[in-house]
């Protein structure tokens, strides 16, 4: 039996799965190159359904631990697992059992145990409710899962680097939470934002946050329809209103494969909402890493200040280790070098990697990461 399991896994793996992979979900995605993967649907501690995807690790190797993977602003499960090359696939086949999070207002959870994606309530939180809600709940329950005390890595990409600062160092639940997290690896991180240069975030941040509410809406964000309405010069840009991953992520990559890039324009964006991107826009605006700005009155009655509170990174205690981009147009290696790093406590800042030509997406699309940014992630996962 284990003998044909092997054959099976050996036959998927070699599937040339890609042309039909613009039609599949990201399980299926998965399950069509050999791995067995559950979906596992999870019920945030404020009622959000939220759909957890568990990719078994290789049947030729022996267990070696559990990873939690976090996807960017807008982003499914699906930016992880499309590239052929993906880091999911080759941590999987080392020995890792991986679980990713699909975060609320994303295609597969769009579910709630109370509100529907038609009532203004559904969309009433940012990134910083799922840093400060979701992913310590989520970082609990995988490990009740699995049996285990503590996950091998959380990896997380953009949006989600700011989910894991906020959910390990500023949390109801950071220090029982970091205990169980045994490092951290951060992808793209977009903390500190002075330096943003994405035309679409920069336009954003122009913007004071009454009428950027009033423009943005208070539901879900569309990002195609919202630049029409709101920036239609943005659209003079060659090609910038064709793609929504060029217009919102970057399309900075000069290796990225094309069958894979339309692949992923057919799924992204995977949903947010607008007030998500509004939190996203103050960051930027103000260059702190801050909670959501409610007015002073309202700052006021919730923080107990008039400004909104900023997140506490030296409370950080899990090891972590920082990838970034020289290319990156979100996350500015300068935000990197001159704000976060010196920003964390010495003791946690286990290492640093800069990638000259990579930009935000290229840590999960550039076909060159098997040799240029995977020996740097396993070598991070001994440390």
């Amino acid at each position: 039996m284990a003998f044909f399991a092997v054959l099976c896994f050996l036959a998927a793996s070699v599937l040339a799965a890609s042309d039909a992979d613009i039609k599949r979900n990201s399980t299926e995605v998965m399950r069509a190159r050999g791995f067995t993967v559950d979906e596992v649907y999870f019920t945030s501690p404020d009622g959000f359904i939220l759909l957890l995807q568990h990719m078994h690790h290789s049947p030729l190797v022996a267990h070696r631990g559990t990873i939690l993977v976090l996807p960017g602003v807008m982003c499914s499960s699906y930016i992880t697992v499309i590239a052929d090359q993906a880091f999911p696939y080759d941590l999987a086949k080392q020995g890792y059992d991986i679980w990713i999070h699909n975060a609320r207002g994303t295609t597969d959870s769009r579910r709630h145990v109370k509100w529907s994606p038609k009532d203004k309530e559904f969309w009433q939180w940012s990134l910083e409710n799922i840093g400060m809600v979701d992913v310590p709940a989520v970082v609990e329950f995988v490990l009740q899962q699995m049996g285990e005390r503590s996950l091998s890595a959380v990896i997380a990409h953009s949006e989600g680097t700011a989910e894991a600062f906020m959910a390990l160092t500023s949390s109801p639940r950071a220090a029982n939470v970091s205990t169980m997290v045994q490092r951290y690896i951060s992808l793209n991180p977009t903390v500190f934002m002075h330096h943003v240069s994405n035309p679409l975030f920069q336009a954003l941040a122009t913007i004071k946050l009454p009428e950027l509410i009033s423009a943005l809406g208070t539901r879900d964000f569309d990002v195609v329809d919202s630049v029409k309405k709101i920036f239609p010069w943005l659209c003079d840009i060659p090609g910038f209103c064709s793609n929504a991953v060029c217009l919102s992520v970057g399309c900075e990559g000069n290796q990225w494969n094309k069958a894979k890039l339309d692949d992923l324009a057919a799924h992204y964006p995977a949903g947010t909402s607008a007030q998500d991107i509004v939190h996203w826009a103050q960051l930027i605006r103000t260059g702190r890493f801050q909670r959501f700005d409610y007015g002073a009155a309202a700052n006021m009655a919730l923080y107990g200040q008039e400004e909104p509170p900023q997140f506490d990174l030296s409370k950080l205690t899990v090891p972590t280790h920082i990838f970034y981009g020289g290319r990156d147009t979100l996350s500015d290696q300068r935000d990197v070098t001159q704000y976060l790093l010196p920003a964390l406590p010495k003791a946690a800042l286990a290492s640093a990697h800069l990638y000259p030509t990579y930009g935000h997406g290229d840590v999960l699309l550039n076909m060159d990461t098997p040799t240029v940014l995977y020996p740097d992630l396993y070598a991070a996962l001994t440390m």
